[in-house]
């Protein structure tokens, strides 16, 4: 309950800010398009950005403007080093002032500047030649580094507003539509009037990849170097007094006539009517040339004219319609009951039957993609690999779960193992590797801040924040088996493209319809079920003959390539797969019979894991986990070793045969998810 009050919080804080967000960036494209310049990334950049924007001016509805979106003109972006408080408009500045400047006890601010110096230089001098090449002012390199600062920051920001209104089912405000259609015309300018000019291939390593910049803005001369600190001030600015002068005439001058009554006047366009929004936006390519052509010119603008005052529109008096009266009991307040007259092709909400037809799904895509190479670019790993150099010579440090398995969130936590290189980890090696830890983390506190540890023997964790990079870290030392499990999911992700969609579809559609499924639990669910049809391979159909052991379960991993393992050719349909999933699980698979379980890719019967028919399981490996663990040990733990197979809902791990991943699921719960199976399996059939 405290963890779905915070999402709603920070989804409502993300849509509250987005509107001087938006205008911020849409002054800097203004700013920008006096000298504008393009090349592929920035084109690329641009494309990605308009297909948001273009999400958010599709919408068939908008809902009144609140006391939020005030209409802020002169608020602007600025460029803000991760490493201190200096900023700038220049994207050239930046990266100067990180290559050059000491910044004092910064040792990870040390081993970028290493890391990235050939990179940096390479740039510098192909970026150099190309604006003597092509007769630049010397100025457009600042503009095209900030550019692509910026324009990733923006569409980060554009993402989460869409996948906060889609959390809580909202639409946006006309202001924003209104916003939004200004900005897609301002791009259209910007294209129109840009120099095409050849790309700068180090650019994507150099300014793209790294977490080098923050955005912050600035307002009346003010700096606000985070968004809730500008949206404070900005949701009560301060009224813009004009200066008095000798034809100034007070308002009761003219006491015929009632000069605060403005409703006479009225020159919104929003409350006409009238279209606001933009017709596709063109495709942006470079031809061999380098000039830019457009399959479309231009974009619809308000049709309206201003020197008219529109029609008044009285106010509609909404009243509440009384509660219609069902005899069952709804197992969402988001679907239809099932075989309800006049109502099987219905979706009670508008924004669930939006998401069900066209599920936008680009954007998580790629920040899954980009996350999945997170270790590439991150500095965390060589941060605390380089605390414990003394306390072990062969310590690995390694990244697993969701945020970099590749179907997981920005705001996932970063799950960190540390192994010291024994096989057997001992009590005394962990508590060592824990309270040096520690004292990395205290000594550093610039960068980095405890939030709280948990002492569990070997299985002690601590939580922790990188403040350079904004990511919150659990580190712990005995997790070699959930490497193991986030390889073969990024393995899935990147053979099967289907099994990627799949998981962000069904994560999205139970945070909209509250399941209180993690999200692991769900991308077995799906992993699963493609295993059934034969579109996936089984965990066993991928590990090695010669075991791997890590903690009592093998972790031999052999990623094959899909000629070898026989599959039945992937159904490439999204439509088609969840209505698949969903009529599996809602009227073929049944809970209270069989367990889920991955590693074999086929149901198992719950009476098989008791103590009389463990014999039928078809898991050799669990057999000998048993052998091993509960000879001599007492009832309760026997009880404890075994897999948990009484409880509503059963989904085995992939690799730990004795886990159940969906313990503390409700009966509740899994029926719930059943009948809202059920139910969306009837949807699509009825609206195919």
């Amino acid at each position: 309950m405290v963890t779905n009050e915070k999402r709603v919080k920070k989804w409502s804080l993300y849509i509250s800010e987005y509107n001087f967000q938006l205008s911020a960036y849409a002054n800097f494209i203004r700013r920008l398009s006096t000298t504008a310049v393009l090349d592929r990334t920035m084109i690329e950049q641009l494309e990605d950005l308009i297909n948001q924007l273009e999400e958010i001016s599709n919408f068939k509805a908008f809902q009144e403007s609140n006391e939020t979106d005030n209409n802020i003109n002169d608020i602007s972006l600025i460029i803000k080093c991760t490493f201190c408080p200096w900023y700038t408009i220049n994207g050239e500045q930046l990266l100067l002032h990180i290559m050059n400047s000491y910044h004092k006890k910064n040792s990870r601010l040390s081993r970028f500047q290493t890391k990235a110096s050939a990179g940096y230089r390479e740039y510098i001098g192909h970026a150099k030649t190309r604006i003597t090449n092509n007769r630049l002012p010397e100025s457009t390199l600042g503009d095209v580094i900030g550019f692509h600062f910026l324009t990733k920051s923006f569409w980060h920001i554009t993402d989460k507003y869409l996948r906060a209104l889609q959390a809580l089912g909202l639409k946006p405000t006309f202001m924003i539509a209104h916003g939004v259609n200004e900005l897609l015309s301002q791009i259209d300018c910007f294209i129109s009037s840009a120099k095409c000019v050849e790309s700068i291939q180090s650019s994507k390593s150099l300014l793209m990849t790294y977490n080098i910049w923050d955005i912050g803005y600035k307002y009346r001369e003010k700096v606000y170097t985070k968004p809730v600190q500008a949206f404070q001030d900005l949701s009560n600015p301060l009224p813009d007094v004009p200066p008095r002068n000798v034809f100034s005439l007070p308002s009761n001058a003219f006491p015929s006539m009632n000069l605060n009554n403005q409703q006479n006047f009225q020159t919104n366009p929003l409350q006409q009517g009238v279209p606001i929004c933009p017709t596709h936006l063109p495709t942006i390519s470079v031809p061999p040339n380098n000039t830019v052509y457009r399959n479309q010119s231009g974009i619809q603008q308000l049709l309206y004219d201003p020197s008219k005052p529109p029609p008044i529109i009285p106010p509609q008096n909404h009243q509440k319609q009384p509660p219609t009266q069902r005899n069952r009991t709804e197992t969402s307040p988001l679907l239809p009951p099932l075989h309800e007259q006049n109502n099987e092709d219905l979706v009670r909400s508008e924004h669930l039957k939006q998401f069900l037809q066209d599920p936008s799904l680009g954007s998580l895509i790629k920040i899954g993609n980009i996350l999945s190479e997170f270790e590439k670019t991150t500095l965390i790993l060589s941060d605390i690999k380089s605390a414990l150099k003394e306390t072990s010579s062969n310590v690995t440090v390694s990244l697993f779960g969701s945020k970099v398995s590749g179907v997981g969130y920005e705001e996932d936590p970063l799950n960190i193992c540390v192994d010291d290189g024994n096989k057997i980890k001992t009590l005394s090696r962990v508590e060592s590797l824990l309270n040096k830890l520690k004292e990395f983390f205290v000594d550093n506190p610039e960068e980095w801040s405890i939030v709280n540890t948990t002492n569990d023997g070997i299985h002690s964790c601590i939580y922790v924040k990188n403040h350079c990079e904004s990511v919150c870290c659990q580190i712990s030392f005995t997790s070699g088996i959930y490497c193991c499990n986030t390889q073969i999911i990024r393995y899935y992700v990147r053979t099967f493209p289907i099994f990627q969609k799949m998981c962000y579809f069904l994560n999205e559609l139970s945070r909209m319809l509250k399941l209180s499924f993690h999200q692991h639990l769900v991308v077995l669910l799906v992993v699963f079920y493609l295993q059934t049809e034969n579109f996936l391979p089984t965990v066993t159909q991928l590990q090695l003959p010669e075991e791997q052991i890590d903690e009592d379960w093998n972790i031999s991993f052999n990623p094959k390539k899909p000629p070898e393992l026989k599959l039945t050719e992937c159904e490439s349909d999204l439509r088609k797969c969840v209505a698949g999933f969903f009529n599996y699980y809602g009227n073929k698979f049944s809970f209270s019979e069989s367990v889920v379980s991955p590693h074999v890719g086929t149901p198992v019967k719950r009476v098989d894991f008791t103590p009389n028919n463990e014999w039928r399981l078809p898991f050799e490996r669990y057999r000998q986990f048993l052998n091993k663990k509960l000879p001599g040990a007492s009832d309760q733990m026997v009880t404890s070793q075994r897999f948990n197979a009484t409880t509503p809902m059963c989904v085995q791990d992939m690799l730990n045969l004795s886990k159940n991943i969906a313990e503390t699921v409700t009966a509740q719960d899994t029926d719930k998810f059943v009948k809202l199976c059920q139910e969306l399996h009837l949807w699509y059939t009825n609206n195919k």
